[in-house]
């Protein structure tokens, strides 16, 4: 049977990476309800346990568990994503053909302003993968996400491929064909609509390209997901070469107008 000790400890780790709080609230076996509190200060983890020796095993494992995850470096992926903006500068890309100030680092993301843009390009290649990006739109924004893209100036819709973002709610877009519609492959394939938040909030956006087939995921809702090698008309086939591209660069198509991006991340696929 397990029976509660009387007494309290308490275990102490140092530990050299940057302070982090958990707090773990209760923990309830058949025998009752045992108190646990784990707090991280000043670089120290104090783990308070009252209870029995069962439940001590218990969390001693759970502090293990818990203990080697507090020491991944902050930031760090564990699922295979590497980041592509380090929040402050635009080492990693490449800008082309820059009109007005291009494009900024301004509290933490890549904006692109009014009357300004160009194409800003990884300074890597990739074939396939998986690329996870915040969007912020303005009441009319426009811009374009390049992938498998030349690098060289041109026009990417059709030397890459480039999936559109774009304010489909401005008046100014009300009579744009359907494949220019937000995640569209443009000039080839339409987007669903309606998933996009209302213009000023953050939208998250995940881009998948293996072999073939390119999918958008837009807050967590499937706008796109068409298999290139499908496309046969050869009128589409002869004005965009870039379908047949199997990689390239990524990045972002500025039109002159504002449009914000943050937390842009890559996974590369087999």
């Amino acid at each position: 049977m397990c029976r509660p000790r009387p007494d309290s400890r308490q275990v102490m780790i140092k530990s050299e990476r940057r302070p982090r709080c958990f707090h773990l609230g209760s923990y309830r076996d058949h025998s009752g309800v045992r108190m646990a509190f784990a707090e991280r200060t000043g670089g120290i983890l104090r783990l308070a346990l009252v209870g029995c020796r069962q439940a001590m095993v218990r969390f001693r494992l759970f502090l293990a568990v818990l203990v080697l995850c507090s020491a991944l470096p902050v930031g760090a992926a564990d699922d295979g994503f590497e980041s592509l903006f380090d929040g402050s500068t635009l080492d990693g890309w490449i800008l082309l053909n820059k009109r007005g100030v291009g494009y900024t680092v301004e509290d933490g993301t890549i904006a692109c302003h009014r009357n300004s843009g160009g194409n800003l390009l990884s300074a890597s290649e990739y074939d396939n993968f998986v690329l996870r990006f915040e969007f912020k739109l303005e009441p009319g924004s426009n811009n374009g996400l390049c992938i498998r893209c030349p690098l060289e100036w041109s026009d990417m819709a059709y030397a890459g491929n480039e999936l559109q973002i774009i304010d489909n709610s401005a008046e100014r877009y009300k009579n744009i064909k359907p494949w220019q519609k937000h995640g569209s492959l443009y000039n080839v394939a339409p987007a669903k609509t309606g998933a996009l938040k209302p213009v000023g909030e953050w939208n998250s956006q995940e881009v998948t390209a293996d072999g073939s087939t390119i999918r958008v995921v837009l807050n967590g809702i499937t706008i796109l997901d068409v298999d290139t090698s499908k496309v046969t008309d050869r009128t589409t086939l002869a004005k965009h070469p870039g379908l047949r591209r199997t990689g390239g660069h990524i990045g972002f198509l500025g039109h002159n107008q504002p449009v914000a991006f943050r937390n842009i991340s890559i996974k590369r696929l087999p």
